[in-house]
């Protein structure tokens, strides 16, 4: 919202914001952040899923550019299905020794099972969120989505 807005990001870089920010914006930025405000913005379904797909293609061409062996793919699925198991992998791919003990029982008591909160939106709100982010689930998964 911020970088269409403003054409640039107050988080991103070290480009100052344009003098003159929008009144519906000021909530939004470093210097006036309400946490308030933030907590009641709603961002429209669409928005968000553009957002999401714009996000992932970029990120799938950088993690298929490099080495097999620099790349874990865990998926949020295999994470609360077997916690423990995902972790563990996750901390062996990572290099962390486990001087910790007890850290995987906390750390896999976190990982709770939470149902899909898409799937009760209106019917056109789930047709539109489909179609912004048909391509980049047809990146992740092909035609199987």
């Amino acid at each position: 919202m911020l970088d269409s807005r403003l054409g640039m990001s107050p988080y991103l870089g070290d480009d100052k914001p344009p003098e003159q920010v929008p009144p519906d914006l000021r909530p939004f930025m470093p210097e006036t952040f309400d946490h308030e405000a933030f907590n009641r913005f709603q961002v429209p379904v669409a928005e968000s899923g553009q957002f999401w797909s714009d996000m992932i293609i970029p990120a799938l061409d950088v993690l298929a550019s490099l080495p097999a062996g620099r790349v874990l793919q865990v998926s949020y699925e295999d994470l609360v299905a077997e916690p423990r198991q995902v972790l563990l992998r996750l901390a062996r791919f990572a290099g962390l020794p486990d001087t910790h003990p007890g850290w995987l029982d906390r750390a896999a008591q976190l990982a709770e099972p939470r149902p899909p909160r898409w799937t009760v939106l209106p019917r056109d709100q789930i047709r539109e969120l489909t179609r912004v982010c048909e391509p980049a689930m047809r990146r992740l998964y092909g035609g199987s989505w």
